[in-house]
């Protein structure tokens, strides 16, 4: 489809250009896009209108335009080119540590909500281990009693050095009190800084214990479900598929010379097929993102068509993405 496109087309401004050189008639010439067949009006847009024809203006012979200097005509190609339509969102989920699975909260085609348990681990053990640093955590007991201590220390030197006055206490016992002082303020920090350590392996155990279970990142529907209560699930195993349809994406293999004047957020229409009780679909899609790279194989680049859905229509279809687009084709014309 593609290279008969590109054939047409070449062969289409192959004829323009010799129109012009020979003087040919003064309407403008209308040339069908190549490789597409009439659209209906249903299917040629999403406001039911068909593209517009490729109308080539083409000067007389007798215009006062100099010999050999080209002439820059806008010509309309349009052209239908086929896709896959997939989800705009899918998340394939894996637990983060290995375990047994002990609850599967969703099934196939269940509705879920950002924030939703879907599937959960046994972590019998790393609550047990997380109630155990939490006493840890919030125990102040060592703080207090290293206050303490170092505060009767503190007295106790007070006294020695009133008694070093008087003359009942030696140089060296004031000396040794005034040690005990610091060890008792280094003692106090310690505990502190203790307790800081256990605040954090707290709260890295609750973590580890909020990482046993999984949580949908969005809304979506459970595509998949392939663990179920009593496997083993390691870090490696997809276990959860969650898709989002509300939007479709469809990545368009574009023909060269018409993906090149096309932009980003520039409508175009998707045609769906039909099926038995289910009927054809035209809706406008809007391109979200563009290659930065041609394929110089197919000679085509690849640019991503955004579709609402509010039908329903499920992601994996193939549909039909119209493309429509001006060219600045460039002819040179001569005086008889």
């Amino acid at each position: 489809m593609r290279r008969t496109i590109l054939a047409s087309l070449t062969l289409m401004l192959a004829a323009v250009a010799a129109m012009a050189a020979t003087g040919g008639p003064s309407d403008p010439v209308t040339v069908a896009a190549a490789g597409a067949a009439p659209a209906s009006p249903e299917a040629a847009s999403p406001t039911g209108t068909s593209p517009a024809p490729v109308n080539v203006p083409i000067r007389p012979a007798g215009a006062p335009t100099p010999t050999g200097r080209p002439i820059a005509a806008p010509v309309m190609v349009s052209g239908v080119v086929d896709a896959i339509t997939k989800p705009s969102v899918d998340v394939q989920m894996a637990f983060v540590h290995p375990g047994r699975i002990a609850q599967v909260a969703v099934r196939q085609g269940d509705l879920v909500k950002t924030g939703d348990v879907l599937m959960r681990l046994d972590d019998e053990a790393e609550r047990v281990e997380v109630a155990t640093l939490k006493l840890a955590a919030e125990d102040v007991i060592r703080i207090h009693a290293a206050e303490a201590q170092a505060a009767q220390k503190a007295e106790d030197l007070k006294k020695l050095e009133w008694a070093q006055k008087e003359g009942a206490a030696t140089q060296w016992e004031v000396e040794h009190a005034r040690l005990e002082v610091i060890i008792g303020e280094m003692s106090t920090a310690l505990a502190k800084f203790n307790q800081a350590q256990d605040q954090g392996k707290f709260q890295e155990a609750a973590v580890n214990l909020d990482r046993m279970k999984l949580v949908s990142p969005m809304n979506g529907k459970i595509e998949q479900v392939i663990g179920d209560v009593g496997q083993a699930a390691d870090v490696q195993t997809k276990v959860i598929r969650i898709v989002n349809t509300e939007l479709l994406w469809s990545d368009v293999p574009v023909p060269l010379p018409v993906a090149v004047s096309m932009r980003v957020g520039q409508r175009v229409p998707v045609e769906f097929p039909g099926y038995p009780n289910h009927p054809g679909w035209t809706v406008g899609g809007k391109i979200i993102s563009m290659g930065a790279v041609a394929d110089p194989a197919s000679d085509t680049m690849m640019i991503r068509v955004e579709i609402t859905n509010p039908a329903g229509r499920p992601a994996g279809e193939r549909v039909k993405v119209r493309f429509t687009s001006q060219m600045d084709v460039k002819v040179e014309t001569k005086q008889p």
